[in-house]
């Protein structure tokens, strides 16, 4: 039995505590997850709402602009037709242009269009229905997109200019159309521009929350952009646009080391691309308050969990707590039945199922008692069975033929060896004798058994010196020794061998006998296991039963006796005893044999 000496006993815990800790734990995990959860969900559902609203309020834009570019084209098909002979064929006339301009600009006054005509000269001349500042003229003339009609680059243009973000009055469509004379060279450019004040609120609110708000033509010249001198200018190829961004969406992106939502909406009429860049940091500052009431209430609930389970928890276990002290200030040497609470069903059934056990303990005492002395009893029998009448008359012949040949000492041995063997304890003590001194009675027998059968079998033992002094009954072993001689060696005169080990797995001893005999045959083997079979001739079987009902009477449990063999091979009987160090085994010796105990069935002879 191992030594537990040096390991330090740990100290128990209570059940209050470890299931307090649990219940705690469990809680933290769940806070930390729904928190997370929380803030992961918000933050993305936030986002996805956000970057869909957005690209439904681009699509709005897109869809005026739409509606405000098919009225400006056909408003400028029929200044384009009335324009157009002025612009190409000789002079132009001022005054005639002028006159011109001014009725189309009453015209359109009266069917209710709100735009002005302006009309650039590639002499630099600038006509106009509207009284437009010097600055506003300067800023068209020296416009990107002017340039590109006036080297005749381009034959329309749109664009969006926000003038003043703050006034709705400064914010113009503006569409472009290039007048080429007769030889296809650029003579003149008509714009015309419309003011868009429904347009301009719902930009105006976009670039009030955004970092950036534009829109590209189908070539990714910027046709309007919050900062107004970017209008007209080239900012992207939109095959790549497309790619890193899509069309109809809303991305989160990496820009100059921090994190935009870029949404965007591409017109498959017009070409044209409305785009929306919107710092993230600033964007999650309308959340801030969701996420801090969501923590703050999931904060709230689990702390009115953690009180609720902390009541109910020591509730729960109080009847427990007093069902623990009551045993726990009981005399092990006097048990008795413990008042059984009602409140909770598991303390009731342990309550119950202790007295029970209380109970049938105080029988079983009596019980052990009755045992202890039918397993004494037995052993004596089993121990005078075993030395039988013919083994001693057959010993005690081989001892006088040594002696008639003069071999002395060798007779001499043999008869001490003997004596030592039959020796049986007068007292009433159940004989348990260390291994050690069971393997020393096991060398007697062999010597006295080689003597008998003159085979010279070698005995070899290995067994760990911690084991040596683990109690066994006596001369248990002896039966399967006596098998290996009697069956495994009956037809073999050389190379005789049994060997025995031992071993602990747990709660239980296992002793090992195994020799390279004859071996059992399978059909035999399978009835030895089964529990099957009778004395038959020269087989194995009857000694191997007498050491099951040996081990099943000391010790009980799972203590059994298997057998393994390989026929004309080897045989390997498996001693296992179970609970070899049970209390109850130091008990054992203090019984008293009875003699009105009736004796069982008999063991095999060793002479047969």
């Amino acid at each position: 039995m191992a030594c537990m000496c040096g390991k330090k006993r740990e100290k128990p815990r209570k059940i209050f505590r470890v299931v307090f800790r649990t219940v705690m734990l469990s809680i933290a995990c769940v806070l930390v997850m729904a928190a997370a959860t929380v803030i992961y969900f918000t933050v993305r559902f936030v986002l996805m709402e956000k970057g869909q609203a957005r690209v439904e309020v681009l699509e709005q834009i897109s869809d005026v602009s739409s509606s405000n570019r098919h009225s400006m084209e056909n408003v400028m098909d029929m200044i384009y037709g009335e324009l157009y002979p002025q612009l190409v064929d000789g002079e132009v006339e001022e005054q005639t242009l002028q006159k011109s301009l001014d009725e189309m600009q009453e015209l359109l006054d009266k069917v209710g269009i709100d735009a002005t005509i302006d009309v650039v000269i590639n002499a630099r001349k600038v006509y106009m229905t509207d009284n437009e500042t010097d600055e506003s003229i300067r800023n068209l003339l020296n416009s990107y997109w002017y340039i590109k009609h006036y080297s005749g680059e381009t034959a329309e243009s749109w664009n969006l200019r926000f003038v003043d973000v703050k006034d709705i009055s400064s914010y113009y469509l503006s569409y472009g159309r290039t007048v080429y004379d007769r030889d296809g060279k650029s003579a003149a450019v008509i714009v015309i521009n419309t003011s868009q004040k429904e347009q301009f609120r719902a930009l105006q609110k976009l670039v009030g929350e955004s970092d950036k708000v534009y829109i590209l033509d189908q070539n990714g010249i910027v046709v309007c952009h919050s900062k107004p001198q970017m209008v007209g200018t080239w900012l992207a190829n939109m095959n790549t646009f497309s790619e890193k961004y899509g069309y109809n969406d809303s991305r989160i992106l990496q820009k100059n080391n921090e994190s935009y939502m870029v949404s965007n909406y591409h017109d498959p009429e017009s070409n044209w691309t409305f785009v929306e860049e919107q710092n993230i940091s600033n964007l999650l500052t309308s959340v801030v308050h969701v996420l801090a009431t969501c923590i703050l209430t999931v904060i709230a609930t689990g702390v009115l969990v953690i009180l609720a389970s902390y009541v109910q928890v020591q509730r729960a276990l109080r009847d427990l707590t007093v069902f623990t002290e009551s045993i726990g200030r009981m005399d092990p040497e006097e048990l008795e039945v413990v008042p059984v609470q009602s409140r909770y069903q598991e303390v009731t059934v342990l309550g119950s199922v202790f007295n029970h056990m209380v109970v049938e303990l105080q029988k079983l005492i009596v019980d052990i008692q009755n045992r202890e002395a039918e397993k004494l009893r037995s052993e004596y029998d089993f121990l005078q069975t075993q030395l039988s009448p013919h083994f001693m008359h057959n010993t005690l012949i081989a001892i006088k033929s040594l002696m008639a040949m003069g071999r002395l000492q060798e007779a001499s041995n043999m008869m001490s060896e003997f004596v030592e063997l039959i020796y049986i304890p007068t007292s009433t003590e159940i004989p348990m004798v260390p291994l050690r001194e069971e393997i020393h009675l096991l060398d007697n027998f062999v010597s006295i058994m080689n003597c008998r059968t003159v085979k010279d079998v070698a005995f070899v033992h290995n067994i760990p010196e911690r084991l040596l002094d683990i109690p066994v009954p006596r001369m248990i072993l002896q039966p399967i020794v006596g098998n290996s001689f009697f069956h495994g060696f009956a037809d073999r005169e050389s190379d005789c061998r049994i060997s025995i080990t031992a071993a602990v797995d747990g709660k239980m001893l296992e002793i090992t006998v195994e020799d390279n005999g004859e071996g059992v045959s399978p059909a035999r083997l399978q009835e030895i296991s089964t529990d099957q079979y009778a004395s038959v001739g020269n087989h194995h079987g009857v000694g191997i039963q007498n050491v099951k009902k040996r081990l099943g009477i000391v010790y009980g449990g799972s203590s059994n006796v298997i057998v393994q063999s390989i026929y004309r091979q080897f045989t390997r009987v498996i001693l296992r005893i179970d609970g070899y160090d049970h209390p109850l085994m130091n008990l054992a010796a203090q019984r008293i044999v009875r003699n009105d105990i009736p004796k069982e069935e008999k063991y095999e002879d060793l002479g047969s």
